[in-house]
C-alpha cells in the first residue's frame, strides 16, 4: 500500500554484474521530485502514478519529497553478459529496516546466491549472519550518508542475520538465463 511507501531508500549493486542495474521510482503524489545522491533526476515533477527509470551503477542513496515506491531490476545476460536472468524487487525505505531477518535461497539450481546489506556505518560490526559477525571491511560506504554497503555471498538455504541497529537486506540469487531477488 502506499502508506508503506516512503522517501529515503540505500541501494547497493547486484553482486557479479558489471552494467548497473535498472531502478524505477513511481509517485504516489503530484509533483513529487527525486534525487540520486543528492542530485535530482526528475526533469520535471512526477505525477501521481507516473514513473522515472535509471541505471544506478554504484551504491547510492534515493531521496523523495514525496512517498515513492522503489523498484530494483536486475537486468538480463545480455545486458553485461554475466550469467543471470531479469527480475525485479522492491527496495524497503530505509524507515522500515529491521534489526533482525530470516531469509532462505531456493533449495537447488543457483550455484551463487548473495544479501546485500545496508546499515548505519556506526553499527558496523554488530550484524551478524548465522550468529557470525560480518566482517566491518565487507562494507563501504555510501557517500556520506552514514550508510554502509555489502554484498554478502549466502550458502543455500535458510539464514538469519541480526544487529544491534536496523538495517535492510535484499536476497537474490543467479544461474544461467535464471534469478531471483526480494527484499527481506
Amino acid at each position: 500500500p502506499t502508506s508503506a511507501w516512503g522517501k529515503s531508500f540505500f541501494t547497493v549493486p547486484l553482486a557479479t554484474r558489471t552494467g548497473g542495474d535498472t531502478f524505477r521510482f513511481l509517485a504516489s503524489t503530484n509533483g513529487t521530485n527525486v534525487s540520486v545522491n543528492g542530485v535530482v533526476v526528475t526533469t520535471t515533477p512526477l505525477n501521481k502514478g507516473q514513473f522515472f527509470e535509471q541505471i544506478i551503477t554504484a551504491a547510492s542513496q534515493i531521496t523523495a519529497d514525496q512517498p515513492i515506491l522503489v523498484t530494483q531490476y536486475s537486468n538480463g545476460q545480455s545486458f553485461d553478459g554475466v550469467s543471470a536472468d531479469p527480475f525485479m524487487m522492491l527496495v524497503t525505505p530505509s524507515a522500515q529496516y529491521l534489526a533482525s531477518y530470516t531469509v532462505t535461497t531456493p533449495a537447488s539450481g543457483f550455484s551463487s546466491n548473495f544479501v546485500n546489506i545496508v546499515a548505519p556505518t556506526a553499527g558496523l560490526g554488530s550484524i551478524k549472519l548465522d550468529g557470525t559477525v560480518i566482517a566491518a571491511n565487507l562494507f563501504n560506504a555510501i557517500g556520506s550518508t552514514g550508510f554502509s554497503g555489502a554484498k554478502v555471498p549466502l550458502t543455500v538455504g535458510s539464514h538469519t542475520l541480526t544487529g544491534l541497529v536496523p538495517f535492510g537486506t535484499i536476497v537474490y540469487g543467479f544461474a544461467s538465463f535464471d534469478g531471483y531477488g526480494y527484499a527481506g
